[in-house]
């Protein structure tokens, strides 16, 4: 999780998952560079089940990984 730059100055690169919780466990459904885009795919999938009709009846949580 840490990235080398030129003359010896890491940068740390923080990755979050987008991740469905189940009955049985939690489900990492994809990987993310910023929180922004993965909260951000957490609202579409949000919005598209409304779209389709219902309600959304899954819960989807960010985590830093």
């Amino acid at each position: 999780k840490v990235l080398y730059l030129n003359y010896g100055i890491a940068l740390m690169k923080n990755k979050w998952e987008l991740v469905l919780e189940k009955d049985l466990g939690k489900v990492c459904i994809e990987t993310y560079s910023t929180k922004k885009i993965a909260e951000e795919e957490r609202d579409n999938r949000n919005r598209l089940c409304i779209a389709m009709g219902y309600t959304p009846d899954v819960r989807y949580i960010v985590r830093e990984v």
